[in-house]
């Protein structure tokens, strides 16, 4: 299941089409797998589907659009066929920016692709370049711009941390991309895995990577930023797998098998310090009050948060309350008294971090 909330299928194709070796990049050890699916297999996957809805059939890994034509072909054949016979409800692949183009677009709306994720990593060329990406930020705009007049669905893929990269950088060159709208957002802060190039600079001391709370706070900001542009982020941190883990590929960098409630839980401690500093006086405090399905993000990981709140907001509790989601209200027994909407919120914020980065 994705994080939209629809079934997803994948399928990984491990570096297949990959022309390029990035510096921090092992597909096979991503992926789980270094075997490429047959169409029989892709064709029986989708067969034995017994989930409630029908599910998206997503080719992951590698660059999909930069295999030969026959190779995009025999993947996509049996994914189409059960698109044909409403056994699916959707193709997805994800690629480079710059394997995308006009005759590409035909090619893939021709069997039946209706989302594209480009792994985009930095808008930045001089981050690009020290990653070994083999394309430019002016290319990830334009292939962006293509997809999206075809009408695609589009995802992206951004990766802070990488070489070369900043904070402020990130951030300013990321939330210029995404004013262009993409339709979904992965975050995956960048992590040191054994064997790339990446681990070898760090040994050698050339490369040193986020700690967990530099990490947690930048893909916080650009979390924010997303919900601020009503993108959904769909991912952020990689999957932990038996290969993606401390002692096995990981050797260093912002790994945690729950990172993305990390991030959560941090932009949620962060709208808890705007609601209290809207706080007057002029009542009793003593609720936090949330919508139901909130409470879980708002606790934090491990309940940091309600550590956080013990020393910030002595005897106040959480407690439930039928708000909008993202809304945060400070009150007593007779309910909600000050309102903080996840929109008022996220203005007041990015403001705040629009100073910061320009």
């Amino acid at each position: 299941m994705s994080k939209d909330g629809r079934n997803i299928l994948p399928f990984f194709i491990p570096h297949a089409g990959c022309l390029h070796q990035c510096i921090f990049c092992d597909q096979h050890q991503i992926a789980g797998t270094s075997q490429l699916p047959s169409d029989e297999q892709i064709a029986q996957t989708i067969h034995n589907w017994s989930f409630a809805g029908l599910p998206q059939v997503a080719f992951y890994g590698g660059s999909f659009t930069a295999l030969s034509k026959e190779k995009q072909a025999y993947f996509l054949k049996p994914a189409f066929l059960a698109l044909q016979q409403n056994k699916i409800f959707g193709i997805r692949i994800s690629t480079r920016p710059d394997y995308i183009d006009d005759d590409v677009i035909n090619f893939l709306k021709s069997f039946g692709v209706d989302t594209v994720e480009l792994g985009v990593q930095s808008l930045d060329d001089n981050v690009l370049k020290a990653a070994g990406r083999g394309h430019t930020a002016a290319e990830s705009f334009k292939a962006l711009a293509l997809l999206q007049k075809a009408g695609f669905k589009t995802g992206v893929q951004i990766m802070p941390g990488l070489s070369e990269d900043d904070e402020r950088n990130c951030l300013a060159s990321t939330w210029l991309f995404l004013k262009e709208k993409p339709d979904m957002l992965r975050i995956y802060p960048t992590i040191v895995l054994k064997g790339t190039a990446l681990a070898k600079m760090y040994y050698e001391g050339t490369y040193k990577p986020l700690s967990l709370l530099e990490a947690v706070e930048i893909c916080r900001d650009l979390l924010a930023i997303a919900l601020s542009l009503k993108i959904s982020v769909i991912r952020i941190g990689l999957q932990p797998t038996k290969d993606i883990a401390w002692n096995s590929s990981v050797v260093a960098g912002p790994f945690h098998p729950a990172f993305g409630n990390l991030v959560q839980g941090a932009l949620w401690q962060k709208k808890l310090k705007y609601l209290l500093n809207m706080y007057d006086g002029s009542f009793t405090l003593k609720y936090i009050f949330v919508a139901k399905f909130c409470i879980a993000p708002l606790i934090g990981q491990n309940g940091v948060n309600l550590v956080w709140l013990a020393q910030n907001c002595v005897g106040c509790k959480i407690k439930e309350w039928p708000l909008p989601p993202g809304d945060l209200a400070l009150g007593n027994e007779n309910g909600p008294q000050i309102v903080l909407s996840e929109a008022d919120f996220l203005k007041q914020y990015l403001a705040c971090l629009q100073e910061m980065i320009l």
